[in-house]
């Protein structure tokens, strides 16, 4: 059975996928390959078969390893917007604060349960976001990471408004040095 908010949701994450490894690698990209590649079905642009979370790894995987696209969770998550969640994204822009946005967003984990683990902590006065690969290879790594951090950047972002300071936030990977850097030029930047 599928939930349609996981559709959703899940075939934002494919149009996007698409536009961003076609506005990389050019308009001559081949996308069917790719799809056929991870089982998946398109009906027209934009619309797929039902979708499972492991097709989207495994789509992920083939992209990352075969064309190279850095920071593509990113590029992929800052093109979604709260509503792609479907049910969940309205419930996380009813929130009456940040806390109970963060502890929303945490219960939206089920495309990442599998590789990641994601915790949130808080004190008198920061949140603290906390994702650990656990994948063992099975998934691109910083894929993962990058999309399941930029979902909870950019949620508070839109729930903040104008009130978001970027320099409020601090981010940090542990898993590659790289990806900090990658993190802020296309994460904390709106386009």
């Amino acid at each position: 059975m599928y939930s349609l908010n996981r559709q959703h949701f899940l075939q934002a994450i494919i149009g996007h996928w698409e536009a961003v490894v076609r506005q990389s690698v050019g308009s001559d990209f081949d996308a069917q390959q790719f799809l056929r590649k991870a089982n998946i079905v398109r009906i027209n642009l934009g619309h797929y078969h039902p979708i499972e979370v492991s097709q989207v790894h495994q789509l992920m995987s083939s992209t990352v390893n075969q064309l190279h696209i850095d920071g593509l969770g990113l590029r992929i998550a800052k093109r979604l917007k709260l509503q792609d969640m479907g049910a969940w994204g309205y419930a996380m822009i009813n929130c009456q604060n940040i806390k109970q946005l963060l502890d929303t967003g945490l219960q939206f984990s089920f495309v990442t349960k599998d590789y990641v683990d994601i915790h949130i902590g808080y004190d008198s006065e920061w949140a603290y976001i906390t994702i650990v690969d656990r994948s063992d290879g099975l998934s691109p790594q910083h894929y993962n990471v990058e999309e399941s951090l930029c979902h909870y950047y950019l949620g508070l972002q839109q729930f903040l408004g104008e009130r978001f300071d970027a320099s409020l936030v601090h981010v940090d990977f542990a898993i590659q040095p790289r990806a900090t850097q990658r993190f802020t030029e296309r994460c904390s930047h709106t386009t």
